[in-house]
This record gives structure tokens, sequence and C-alpha cells, in this order.
């Protein structure tokens, strides 16, 4: 036991006499980003205790902080080494809507989610990343007509301190999307793209996508709530994209022509799966496979019609051989029958 307890004063003494620059290198390879996610409970204990956060990493990051419980040298390089990561952005706080595979918006048990994310952690953090993905789609999905789809992964990036540009909103820095896969046209390419600046319209603006279904109002950021998470996360992202995008999409195009829709969370959560699982790449080669099983059909159709009409003519020239031959016949027969009768009459005059 001495042993050990000498063991462990020498390991926290060489961590301390580690120079800053070094301590922060060896931080950085340990220190995982920091996801999080957020829940309405279905059995509250009271209003304030109905939204409730988890971190992901919660068993890395206990393990990292009790490391910087050591000491205090140990404990001032970890905070420099955090805060110089967390500035970089080495570090980042995420909230990956992705995760969620059913809807976002649906009560958990208090049972079912992990312990409560340390708040004023999350709130040390000066950047904050969201994750999420729509999928949109053209045509009535029928078997007379392929429906067409988009899926889009976005990213927004919000600041976390420091003034905002617009006092009634949170700081987005930017929000980046990605088209992941689609099978569009060229000619509707013009209507996906029109949905796709919806969506970030409506992240930008997500005063709109609030109203009616969620109490609080933005800034939902400043400080960091587990309310304002779901809020956010739900009420902007995942529900308020999808469905205030079709809304702004045909406001602003009153044609009213074009069958565009957006899709749930838990559909676009699908369709990401499928994506990560290879789908692309399954549909091109069953898409070759069925192209190659057309062509094998036609040549076949091809062989067949045309063993068909040699067929055909051979049925043809043996029907017309066989009439060919009841003509000769039936000429021998009454050329024999002219003859015999000619053979007749001259034994009659003969005999006469």
């Amino acid at each position: 036991m001495k042993n050990e307890k000498q063991q462990s004063l020498g390991g926290d003494s060489y961590l301390e006499n580690l120079p800053s620059e070094l301590f922060a290198k060896v931080c950085d390879l340990l220190f995982p980003d920091a996801n999080i996610q957020v829940f309405e409970l279905s059995d509250p204990e009271d209003d304030e205790d109905r939204f409730h956060t988890t971190l992901l990493e919660h068993d890395e990051w206990a393990d990292l902080f009790r490391l910087r419980r050591v000491s205090k040298p140990i404990q001032r390089k970890f905070d420099a080494a955090l805060h110089d990561a967390q500035q970089h952005g080495d570090v980042r706080l995420i909230l990956d809507m992705t995760r969620r595979e059913d809807s976002p918006s649906t009560r958990v048990a208090r049972a079912e989610v992990g312990p409560a994310a340390p708040m004023n952690f999350l709130n040390s953090f000066t950047h904050f990343n969201v994750l999420d993905v729509q999928v949109i789609s053209h045509g009535k999905e029928n078997k007379s007509a392929k429906t067409q789809y988009r899926l889009v992964i976005l990213e927004s990036i919000y600041a976390l301190h420091g003034p905002s540009p617009h006092v009634d909103r949170d700081n987005l820095l930017s929000t980046e999307m990605t088209t992941l896969y689609t099978n569009e046209s060229p000619a509707n390419k013009p209507l996906f793209d029109g949905m796709t600046y919806s969506i970030a319209d409506v992240i930008k603006s997500p005063e709109f996508s609030l109203i009616g279904s969620y109490e609080d109002d933005p800034p939902l950021l400043t400080p960091l709530s587990s309310r304002g998470l779901f809020h956010l996360g739900t009420g902007v992202f995942t529900d308020g994209a999808s469905r205030w995008a079709l809304i702004k999409y045909y406001w602003d195009d009153d044609s009213d022509n074009y069958p565009m829709a957006t899709h749930s969370h838990a559909r676009a959560v699908r369709w990401l799966n499928w994506y990560d699982e290879g789908g692309p790449q399954k549909e091109a080669c069953e898409e070759k496979e069925a192209a190659a099983a057309r062509d094998l059909r036609n040549l076949w159709a091809e062989r067949r019609a045309r063993l068909e009409a040699e067929d055909l003519a051979a049925v043809k020239r043996a029907e017309e051989e066989e009439r060919r031959r009841k003509e000769r016949e039936t000429f021998d027969w009454f050329k024999a029958r002219k003859v015999w009768g000619v053979r007749v009459r001259a034994r009659e005059w003969f005999d006469d």
C-alpha cells in the first residue's frame, strides 16, 4: 500500500513538473468532445425539472476532472489547457440531433436517461455546435412516378459569450449545409435549392418556428440551460426547420405548382443511417444489376421473337409445300383419270 502511494505521488510530481506546453499537448490527446443530448421528461418533479441534459462522455470527463483535483499546480495547468482547447475549437460542445432516432419531442422517463450534465462545465465553452439532418422530396409517393429526394446534413455554430448582433436572437456565426445524397433531376434542382435556403432562413430567424408550440423566445443560449437547449434543438432544428421551411417556401412562391415536401426527424435519421450503411452504393449496384437484367430480358425477348419469326416462316414454308403437294396429287389424279378414260373408250371401240 505504501509503495502504491509513493508511486502515485511520484506520478503526480511528474505531471506537475511537465512544461505547460507539453501538458497542454497531452491534454489535447485526452480531451474528448462534449456531446450532449436533451430530453423532456415524462415524470418531472416540477415544471423547472421538465428538461434534462446528459453528457455522453460523462465517464471520460469525470476521470479527467479527478486528475484535475490531484493538486493545485495540475489544476492550473488543466484549466489553462482546457481553456486553450475550447478557444481553438480542439474541444467542442456539440448537440447532435442525429443521435435521436425517435422524435426528439417524445417525452422520456427519468430512468431511461443518463446523469445530468454539469451546466457550469457546459457554460465554460465559448462556442456551441448543433448538428441536424433534413430530407426534402419532390413528387407524390406512388408507383407511377419515382419520388426525388435530397438528404441534407447541416451544422450551425453559435457563439455563447459576448454581444450578439441581434438582441432578440442567439449569436449564430454560421450554418453549413451539405447534400449527402440526391436523385433529383437537373430541372428540379432550383426547387430543392429553394427548400434548402428556406431551412437556413428558419434557423437564422428562430422566433417564427417557436410560435405557438414552445414557451420560450430567443435568445435560448444565454446562459445555457436544459430548457433553452431543448427548445433550440427541437423547436428550431428538428421540428421547426422542416415545418416552417415548407411554409416559408410556399409563402415566397405562390405558384403552388410544386409538390415539395419535408419529412419527420425520425425518417430523416433513417435516411442518414441508410446513407452511412452504404445505401447509395447499394442502390447504384442494384440499378446496375437491374439494368443488366433488363438488357438480358430484352436480349431474350429479341431472340424469342427471332425464333418465333423463324418458326412462323418454317410453318409457312411447310404449309406452302403441303399445298403444292396436294396440287400435284390432284393434278396427277386428274391426269391419270383422263388417260384411263381414253384407254377405256379405245377398248370399247376395238371390242365393237
